[in-house]
């Protein structure tokens, strides 16, 4: 099972924009790269249990290099983050009922800073300097949340489903210096359009339509002037 799903820009963002919530390391899980509008999951669905996954990365470096005498020197700054997400669903109804087929789930995910700065030139005092800079950013993009919420779907062609969904999502970030640890909590709404597509099984179809398709496969029984007893 793989599938897509789109959230919408909206005046929440705007309101985040304007306010200057955006950390400045563009790779937060607030800021946008990390969690674009469009994501995609897989995963493993059964008749009333699905398992998903995701994953979501974002890298921005800039490395210099300048050509020095006696010799050419290198610095390298990077800031990127990996996002994995763990969701679970509970379908409401059986796989071949005909109409939107609805679902309750919830998930987890975690963002892991992979932050880095070296460089051939720095001092000892510079070093320590850009590693405590460094500390502090993964200490402001390392995150945890979790979500919960519900949605339904409907099969629009054969192993191809449209849907929407809601999640209340609660976001958890922590940044922490050689003597303050701030804490800072998000719960807010996510509504989505979803798109899912389904591999390697037969595609339910609802029991009025296989009724007709058994019927019209049966062969149809002689009448009695067909018949050659009628003809004796």
């Amino acid at each position: 099972m793989l599938g897509v799903d789109l959230v919408p820009f909206g005046r929440a963002d705007l309101a985040w924009w304007q306010a200057g919530q955006f950390s400045g390391l563009l790779v937060t899980e607030t800021d946008g790269m990390l969690s674009p509008p469009l994501t995609a999951w897989g995963g493993w669905s059964g008749e009333r249990v699905a398992v998903l996954l995701g994953f979501t990365t974002a890298r921005v470096a800039t490395i210099t290099w300048v050509d020095a005498d006696p010799e050419p020197t290198r610095t390298s700054l990077v800031s990127g983050a990996l996002r994995p997400s763990l969701d679970g669903r509970r379908y409401l109804g059986p796989a071949d009922r005909a109409g939107p087929r609805a679902w309750l789930g919830g998930g987890l995910y975690g963002v892991i800073p992979l932050v880095k700065a070296t460089s051939d030139t720095w001092t000892d005092a510079e070093a320590a300097s850009y590693a405590e800079t460094a500390q502090t950013d993964r200490g402001r993009i390392q995150a945890i949340g979790a979500r919960l919420g519900g949605g339904a779907e409907v099969e629009w062609r054969p192993g191809c489903r449209l849907g929407a969904r809601y999640f209340v999502v609660g976001h958890r970030g922590q940044a922490t210096t050689t003597d303050t640890v701030q804490v800072s909590t998000l719960l807010s709404g996510e509504a989505a359009l979803t798109l899912s597509f389904s591999f390697g099984g037969a595609t339910p179809v609802d029991s009025a339509a296989g009724d007709a398709a058994a019927r019209d496969a049966t062969p149809a029984a002689p009448s009695s002037e067909s018949s050659p007893l009628a003809l004796r």
